[in-house]
């Protein structure tokens, strides 16, 4: 077989070391998908992948490539099955250590493979005939998002005018009318994600989503997680209150600027037949809102220094990625 020899004087900076790691250390794919058929249930062999990596190999590469007594994020845009997030778990079992994770999938996998394995993984490091093995069992929080994706934005569309003809023609022929890029004039004067009334209760938005598959099913969206994305926040507090038989959502914010940063708090409630004098009350009396730079609240408020955030989430959602 071909193969290219290099002096010792033609490598400036001396020879690059090789390794070899042996299937016997490292794993190999049959065993990797063994590993798979323990952790996750598949009603048909051939719904197995092929190309499953072993976590004792990706445990070889977390070792060398992270800290096992620092606080370490490791990233897998292509999850596939989850073997990365599992070898955290793993190791973090092992050595006491805190690697954290971070999975992006396009495919269906998150909901057949990576969450069953995840949540197994986490209750125990063996499995045999979907029982667990050892009682192991470690604390852990998953959360996970879904990316609204085009077709989502296409099937929600709402035109300015909701009673014309353009909208019945939408409604009653959604993929013809779509697939003829019809939509950038008659919905531009609407955000079409966000219809008129959408945060008078924020709490129970939903939108036609295609998932799995599964075209045009009703989903609920949280608009107070969107919020954080849109404006860059680090969430540094969520409190969960009662007022007025209504429930509230406060969250405590930081967002970078270009002049430094902000704190910035966000309150979340439905709005219908709100006594707001008696909320002002109620607010500042458990928050103290003068002491953030700024406030953003849903609908009508007169607590201190209150924004409206429809505002700004609507901006966020309009302005260009092309925009420097």
């Amino acid at each position: 077989m071909p193969h290219l020899k290099r002096f010792l004087s033609e490598v400036q900076e001396g020879m690059v070391p090789q390794t070899l790691w042996s299937y016997g250390e490292v794993g190999h794919t049959q065993r990797a998908k063994k590993e798979l058929l323990e952790f996750v249930d598949f009603e048909k062999t051939e719904d197995v992948l092929n190309s499953v990596k072993p976590t004792s190999l990706l445990k070889r590469v977390l070792r060398i490539g992270t800290d096992d007594d620092a606080t370490e994020w490791v990233m897998d845009f292509f999850a596939g099955s989850g073997p990365t997030a599992h070898a955290a778990i793993d190791l973090n079992r092992e050595e006491n250590s805190d690697r954290r994770y971070v999975l992006v999938e396009m495919g269906e996998y998150f909901d057949t493979m990576i969450l069953p394995r995840i949540q197994r993984a986490v209750l125990s490091s063996e499995w045999k005939g979907g029982t667990p093995g050892a009682q192991d069992g470690v604390t852990h929080l998953i959360k996970y998002h879904r990316a609204e994706s085009y077709e989502d934005a296409l099937n929600n569309i709402m035109l300015s005018e909701p009673n014309s003809s353009q909208q019945t023609l939408v409604d009653d022929s959604i993929e013809d009318y779509t697939q003829g890029y019809m939509l950038e004039f008659e919905s531009r004067e609407s955000p079409s994600l966000l219809p008129e009334g959408t945060f008078d209760n924020p709490f129970n938005h939903e939108l036609w989503i295609e998932q799995n598959g599964k075209s045009r099913e009703l989903t609920k969206v949280d608009l107070i997680e969107t919020f954080h994305y849109l404006i860059g926040a680090d969430v540094r507090q969520y409190w969960r209150e009662t007022h007025q038989d209504r429930k509230y959502v406060v969250t405590n914010c930081d967002v970078d600027t270009e002049t430094g940063g902000e704190k910035i708090l966000t309150v979340w409630r439905q709005t219908e037949d709100i006594d707001l004098d008696k909320e002002k009350e109620w607010f500042d009396d458990g928050f103290d809102s003068e002491s953030y730079d700024r406030v953003y609240v849903n609908g009508e408020s007169q607590i201190a220094q209150a924004e409206p955030l429809e505002i700004t989430f609507r901006e966020k959602m309009e302005e260009s990625p092309n925009v420097a």
